[in-house]
């Protein structure tokens, strides 16, 4: 018996034709984005940040993490933990929900 990827992140999520699973958060600061979540057959996944009003898309390669889903380069983390996720930017950190 397999685990569904919304059983794992404990949101609900829409599959993608591309085989992403979309998830749209809304967070503490106002800001609203679209997390795009791609899980190989192996090895780690990805997350693309699609915000909304701009243009802007990061992409994020997951990263080892003890607890929750975590996707982080640079100065740029997406955690996924439970039902909300934290997005930090340059050292500032705001809680995102579905």
């Amino acid at each position: 018996m397999g685990l569904r990827l919304s059983t794992l992140l404990m949101v609900p999520v829409t599959l993608m034709s591309s085989g992403a699973v979309a998830e749209a958060y809304l967070c503490d600061d106002q800001t609203r984005l679209t997390a795009l979540f791609r899980v190989p057959k192996q090895g780690l996944g990805s997350v693309e940040l699609v915000f909304a009003k701009s243009d802007e898309r990061i992409n994020l390669p997951q990263v080892a993490s003890a607890d929750g889903a975590r996707y982080a380069a640079g100065v740029t983390e997406f955690w996924v933990k439970g039902t909300q996720a934290t997005l930090r930017r340059a050292n500032k950190a705001t809680t995102c929900r579905p």
